[in-house]
């Protein structure tokens, strides 16, 4: 078992790295990471304000979690595989948006999505069926 410094699973460092990276692509570029990702991007006042308030949102949630993850090792402890299997089954819904929309995106954004979504959704799911065990 492999514990980081924040007291963490290697995991949910992981995660919270990604989704940090996410988060600063959505509110400091939306214009780069919308003509990155799709094929026909739509990149109005609309869909720039769409895309920075999702990337606010996600902040909000990012740190709520850390928040939480962080406030008192003892509960996060018992919280941990109800953690995990919500980020499971949250990365399993975006992979399945993903595919849903796999046509509007450009190839190189749909494989990174699903490679991305399939990994952490599985390791989740691993990690919430094997709780005696950090992934």
């Amino acid at each position: 078992m492999v514990v980081m410094p924040l007291g963490l699973s290697v995991l949910e460092t992981l995660e919270h790295l990604c989704r940090a990276m996410y988060c600063t692509q959505l509110l400091a570029t939306p214009k780069q990471w919308l003509e990155d990702t799709f094929i026909n991007p739509v990149c109005d006042d609309v869909a720039l304000f769409m895309t920075r308030m999702s990337g606010l949102f996600l902040l909000c949630i990012k740190c709520n979690a850390l928040t939480v993850q962080l406030a008192s090792p003892s509960s996060s402890a018992e919280l941990k595989p109800t953690y995990a299997l919500v980020a499971g089954g949250t990365w399993a819904s975006a992979l399945v948006m993903t595919y849903l929309y796999r046509n509007s995106m450009k190839k190189t954004a749909y494989h990174a999505n699903v490679f991305l979504q399939t990994a952490f959704g599985c390791s989740f799911i691993m990690a919430a069926l094997k709780p005696m065990q950090q992934v």
